[in-house]
């Protein structure tokens, strides 16, 4: 997410800002260390206003750290090598960044590491099934229009549906406690199963959110 996409696309990414409100913001207390992995140009950490949460911000791309850094301390680096101390973290935040990475299992696994024992971990898988994505598997832009999606991103967002997703997490001691989904067939709402009963709906109806959010706690 940016600005800039979020000014253009308020409406449909409504149940996204919802997810960070109900989810990320409560997951916080005074103190605590918040590190948002792919931060683009800060739009989630200008979200957080508590200024007693020491907010750190990672992404690949120079200029965006430098956009984000009025946000949080903000650096360039990879998810597949996080430049953090292990269990330096209260809570990692990942949206829209696993099927950029290449290989899924390397940012869990840095994720785990840099994450406190008990702290948490909100990360995104998106839904391969949706309209959204079918779209994309058909060589088209995104829904965004001026973004395109190479083959490979596409290929590993079918790779990795978020039951495969939930899976890795629990092999590298990210346990699931609930699956949030928004962005209902288009239309903007939140809702939460466990991953077991997410799967068995959306083998039924597989367009059960665009955007899902796994909520896990290390174990």
């Amino acid at each position: 997410m940016s600005f800039e996409i979020f000014r253009k696309h308020r409406s449909m990414l409504s149940g996204q800002i919802d997810i960070f409100e109900r989810i990320v913001i409560p997951s916080l207390k005074d103190g605590d260390k918040f590190l948002e992995v792919g931060c683009g140009d800060g739009f989630w950490l200008s979200y957080i206003k508590n200024p007693k949460i020491k907010k750190f911000g990672l992404d690949i791309s120079k200029e965006m750290v430098k956009k984000a850094s009025p946000f949080a301390k903000v650096v360039v680096g990879n998810a597949l090598h996080l430049p953090f101390s292990s269990k330096s973290f209260d809570v990692v935040f990942l949206n829209s960044v696993l099927e950029y990475c290449g290989d899924y299992e390397k940012p869990v696994k840095e994720i785990s590491r840099v994450l406190k024992d008990g702290g948490k971990a909100i990360i995104e898988a998106p839904n391969p099934k949706v309209k959204f994505f079918g779209r994309i598997l058909r060589g088209k832009t995104s829904r965004f229009g001026e973004y395109e999606y190479p083959w490979e991103i596409r290929k590993k967002q079918f790779e990795y549906p978020p039951l495969k997703v939930a899976k890795l997490l629990k092999k590298n001691k990210l346990i699931p406690n609930g699956v949030y989904g928004c962005n209902l067939m288009g239309i903007p709402t939140l809702f939460k199963f466990n991953i077991t009963l997410f799967n068995k709906i959306t083998k039924i109806f597989p367009l059960m959110g665009s955007y899902i959010y796994l909520n896990c706690v290390k174990k």
